[in-house]
């Protein structure tokens, strides 16, 4: 569930109009890349047999992508906001009634035509709002816990947006089978935004695409941070949970969790508590699925408040505010960096990562430390990007390698200090052709038992994914 910062909507669009560094006097027409992720196994598995009550027959597996893995939406997502900037960048560049402009009229007027389009498309299909809901249901379809996305009914202007059409058994037998991915859940829909404008800022990097995708960075860390920390106030959490119990009677049009981080807060010092326990509906129907501040200890309460404070953390990035690479002294180097703060299944992951590129090389780098309610702990992450491999004069290889090594809780406890050990190996192999702007690749990894962002799976698991990639050099 969504929550909007209306007021602040202006903010951010004078923060994205004055810090921009888009030099709107020679409009560039960037090159993009967007990627089609068409199968991802075994979570295809888990759709199918979500949408099918629990028979993964072959005529369900079409179905199941109405179920898109966290890798599937993410995807459709970035390649949404890419192909919208690319369009409304190549539409200004060619509007030649603004050339006689002063800058500060052309800055205005750019930066207007994207603030609005990102905030449209926070409401539509395939956008921010829709992709925060996408990665709640990619968890839940783990669990066989069915949904509706309500983003799908373009909702513009909404202050919440359910996840509706769950089952309250499904919940029942969600948390008890596995509490930790229940935990997770929750707050996997501002993992799914943070990890977009991470991919938006890596391909603006690493392709030297010179998209204009402030406005987007700051009205998604904004309106996640605050959704955070205003579910620690009661004035504002309680009202709004009891305003929606009061007009929700049948079970069918609720959300999964209400206010995602009262829910995750609760559960998070609860693990082991049925979820039945939380007791009758105030209609009477159904089970009390949303929590309020008044469900938490003075002690849980102020440690939400500190999660929704420590979310302002994303906002340390200079490409945050139009600052798209920094040159490195007189080493032929470029470089940016980013801080992330994310919610998990045992607390939080604060992560430093940093963007290298050279004339041969390109480089993410990523330091890690978790942290459950008694220690931390910590993981290093480190991947090159597009290592060519020559075939022939026209077709190459560009491999994608990744690789997290470090420690976690252990069992995703929140309340444990011993640690178990996390790893994950993948790589992204493209066939590149000069011929063609599409290339199919593969995409595999393996992980340990432990939580990783845009993962859904927090056991021991080997995925591949296959899709096609299409490049556009302009």
């Amino acid at each position: 569930m969504l929550h909007k910062a209306y007021s602040l909507l202006f903010f951010c669009f004078i923060l994205t109009f004055t810090s921009s560094a888009q030099n709107t006097d020679s409009l560039i027409s960037p090159k993009i890349q967007l990627t089609f992720p068409l199968i991802d196994a075994p979570y295809i598995g888990y759709a199918t047999r979500t949408v099918n009550n629990g028979q993964p027959t072959a005529g369900a597996i079409l179905r199941g992508y109405a179920n898109p893995s966290m890798q599937q939406s993410l995807a459709l997502t970035a390649d949404l906001y890419t192909a919208v900037h690319y369009g409304i960048q190549r539409g200004v560049a060619k509007y030649r009634r603004i050339d006689n402009e002063k800058r500060w009229h052309k800055k205005f007027f750019n930066s207007s035509i994207h603030y609005l389009a990102d905030f449209v498309l926070t409401y539509s299909p395939l956008g921010g709002g829709w992709l925060h809901e996408e990665y709640h249901r990619g968890v839940m379809t783990l669990g066989k816990v069915n949904s509706f996305n309500g983003m799908n009914k373009f909702p513009i202007g909404a202050s919440t947006v359910a996840v509706s059409h769950v089952a309250d058994e499904d919940l029942v037998r969600f948390k008890a089978s596995d509490s930790k991915s229940f935990i997770r859940m929750q707050v996997a829909g501002i993992e799914g935004e943070y990890l977009l404008v991470d991919r938006l800022q890596r391909n603006n990097f690493f392709y030297r695409q010179s998209l204009m995708f402030e406005s987007q960075y700051v009205l998604t860390t904004l309106n996640s941070a605050l959704y955070v920390l205003v579910c620690s106030q009661p004035k504002i959490a309680n009202v709004e949970t009891d305003k929606m119990n009061q007009k929700e009677a049948e079970v069918k049009v609720r959300d999964f969790t209400g206010l995602d981080f009262n829910g995750w807060a609760y559960d998070l010092f609860r693990p082991n508590e049925p979820y039945e326990a939380r007791g009758v509906h105030p209609s009477g129907n159904g089970i009390d699925r949303y929590r309020t501040t008044r469900h938490l200890t003075p002690d849980q309460l102020t440690y939400l408040n500190k999660q929704g404070k420590l979310q302002f953390l994303n906002f340390l990035s200079p490409m945050m505010f139009g600052v798209r690479s920094l040159r490195i002294g007189q080493t032929g180097w470029n470089g940016n960096f980013a801080v992330r703060h994310l919610l998990t299944s045992f607390g939080n992951d604060i992560s430093l990562q940093v963007y290298l590129m050279n004339t041969q090389h390109r480089a993410a780098l990523t330091y890690h430390r978790y942290k459950n309610f008694e220690k931390g702990y910590s993981a290093i992450e480190g991947s090159m990007i597009d290592v060519p491999l020559s075939l022939s004069s026209k077709k190459n290889l560009l491999f994608t390698p990744r690789v997290i090594v470090g420690m976690q809780p252990r069992n995703q406890d929140f309340m444990t200090k011993r640690a178990d050990f996390l790893g994950l190996v993948g790589t992204r192999v493209d066939l590149v052709s000069k011929s063609s702007k599409w290339s199919p690749y593969i995409d595999v990894d393996a992980k340990t038992s432990g939580w990783v962002a845009g993962n859904e799976f927090l056991g021991p698991r080997l995925a591949g994914r296959f899709g096609l990639a299409v490049r556009i050099n302009n």
